[in-house]
């Protein structure tokens, strides 16, 4: 389990998949039929969605291990089930109540 949730393997996934949505948002974007006056407007959108992808990798990248997605999934494989049930019973049910409104 410990090999799945490990921060590299997360954020390598994490990279994969935000470049994989950028090429695919660019490709759309390469099969629309522009006119000539506006290839300047398509190169620059190129520009952006790349400078785009850089900054979130980086900021993926950036972030420390303890803040990171993998934390979380390891936070929350460390507890039971039975934990989770009575951390929710726990909630007086006013508290449920103001979150339904």
């Amino acid at each position: 389990m410990d090999r799945f949730t490990s921060d590299p393997l997360v954020r390598s996934v994490a990279s994969a998949l935000t470049f994989a949505v950028s090429e695919d948002y660019v490709s759309l974007i390469a099969l629309a039929v522009i006119q000539p006056n506006f290839v300047n407007i398509v190169r620059t959108v190129y520009m952006l969605v790349a400078a785009l992808s850089v900054m979130i990798v980086g900021a993926i990248y950036g972030e420390p291990a303890a803040y990171g997605a993998s934390a979380v999934v390891q936070q929350r494989s460390s507890q039971t089930t039975e934990q989770r049930i009575g951390a929710v019973r726990a909630k007086p049910v006013s508290a449920l109540r103001s979150c339904s409104k």
